[in-house]
């Protein structure tokens, strides 16, 4: 919270990160995005487990334009958070949840509400994620160029989806980095 004042200063503040900062709490992030989140573009909260629900609330209130937003491992949160987000963060591109008790439900509700839009999609470890989250996926989330980390996405999604664009990293018995594109200079030692 002491640091609010210094914060303040910086109008034009897109990206934030507050990563593996347990002592961020609800009052920090609504105190923050009300003074900071009109121009927000990125947020990064993963770690942060004090957070609950009320956080979501305040970002999904202040900031409708927000791109992407980490919250890996915010075990307090709950299907209503998704619910704010779906309502209020209609721009989200990126959304990372990975370490989440999210429910099935909860996700496809949300990607039903707000998915249109998603290009990168973190599941890793969302445990209670099923059919109705690949159902949402094949429906609504026609922009979707990457999910990670959902293993319950079966053959049939992965031979049967119309979407030519999605890359879906972390199959088993794929290596990791296949989806990688490395772009090679053409003068190497050129600087």
């Amino acid at each position: 919270m002491l640091i609010l004042p210094a914060l303040k200063r910086l109008e034009n503040l897109h990206v934030f990160s507050v990563a593996g900062i347990s002592s961020v709490s609800d009052d920090f992030v609504v105190e923050f995005v009300a003074r900071l989140g009109h121009n927000l573009q990125e947020l990064v909260l993963s770690d942060s487990t004090n957070l609950t629900d009320a956080s979501m609330k305040a970002i999904a209130e202040v900031c409708p334009g927000i791109l992407a937003l980490n919250l890996v491992n915010l075990i307090k949160l709950t299907d209503s958070a998704v619910g704010y987000l779906a309502n209020g963060c209609q721009a989200l591109e990126k959304l990372i949840l990975c370490r989440n008790t999210f429910s099935d439900e909860g996700i496809a509700a949300f990607l039903e509400a707000s998915g249109e839009l998603l290009q990168e999609l973190s599941l890793n470890n969302v445990k209670k994620v099923n059919t109705d989250t690949a159902i949402s996926l094949a429906t609504k989330s026609r922009k979707l160029q990457r999910v990670f980390g959902c293993i319950q996405i079966t053959d049939t999604f992965l031979n049967g989806h119309s979407n030519a664009e999605v890359k879906i990293v972390g199959l088993k018995m794929t290596p990791l980095l296949e989806h990688c594109r490395v772009l090679i200079p053409d003068n190497p030692f050129k600087y």
